[in-house]
């Protein structure tokens, strides 16, 4: 006999880093049924998506989400009380956390139906074949370039320009991304990303996550921060334009690397070598 069809409600749990920018990103979602047969969170196991997009987010209000919202959820003793999770979010949640609206949902199987929500609305999106290569050989080459021209300049190596230095080396928290080259002439830093302009969307938000980030830390210390993202310069329509406007808005410049000989020598004047 099959097995009878539930009406069930979902709502997705959303985290804003911004709340006045009002960018949000999913990490779980909720599913229940009126009747209170069924009532259930399910909330991302780790937030590397979170980080990498955010890394200046305050991590410590997610700590035991996923338990707190089943508990209001199922309510005290067991009493199934929706309605007291929405109230909550609004309330309690507001400036970080919210809840969507709530959707309808039919299903014989409420267990499987928040899988499959959570895989089409939270889960990371599986990356395009060859993507994430691509993205990897272009850099690779930007990078040999970069440093062929340095070294041709003769400042690759020297005290003065870092390579794959970490945020920490500028005040800030335990971030795990690394700038490829990094310099301080008058008390100015300098940054300098090799990136595909192309494809490369996630690593173009996260460098403008990252700098923005950056900026705001030295700035309170009252210095200053640049950055440019060095490019293959080949890049004609696709999402190149769409990156561009997400790194000028970042306030971070655009190099092509066909022209790293006039960059280098450029930074060897700035650091007067």
């Amino acid at each position: 006999m099959a097995e009878a069809v539930r009406a069930c409600e979902y709502a997705l749990i959303r985290v804003y880093p911004d709340p006045i920018r009002k960018e949000f990103l999913n990490i779980g979602v909720c599913l229940f049924d009126r009747v209170g047969g069924f009532a259930e969170v399910r909330v991302v196991d780790n937030f590397r998506r979170l980080r990498c997009l955010f890394p200046a987010f305050d991590f410590a209000v997610l700590r035991g989400l996923e338990h707190d919202l089943r508990s209001v959820l199922r309510g005290r003793q067991g009493a199934f009380d929706p309605d007291h999770l929405f109230y909550l979010a609004g309330e309690t949640f507001a400036q970080s956390l919210e809840l969507s609206p709530r959707h309808g949902l039919l299903t014989a199987d409420p267990a499987q139906a928040l899988a499959d929500l959570f895989a089409r609305y939270v889960a990371n999106p599986p990356a395009a074949p060859g993507t994430a290569r691509r993205a990897w050989s272009v850099r690779r080459g930007i990078l040999a370039e970069l440093r062929n021209a340095f070294a041709a300049v003769g400042i690759l190596g020297s005290d003065k320009l870092h390579q794959r230095v970490l945020p920490a080396s500028f005040g800030a928290g335990p971030d795990p991304y690394r700038f490829d080259f990094h310099y301080r002439p008058n008390g100015v830093h300098n940054l300098i990303q090799a990136l595909d302009l192309e494809d490369d969307t996630r690593g173009v938000r996260v460098l403008s996550s990252t700098v923005g980030s950056l900026r705001d830390e030295v700035g309170r210390k009252g210095l200053g921060l640049a950055a440019i993202a060095v490019h293959s310069g080949a890049e004609d329509g696709g999402l190149a334009g769409y990156h561009k406007e997400i790194l000028a808005a970042a306030r971070i410049g655009l190099h092509p690397v066909t022209a790293a000989g006039e960059l280098a020598a450029h930074i060897r004047a700035e650091l007067r070598l």
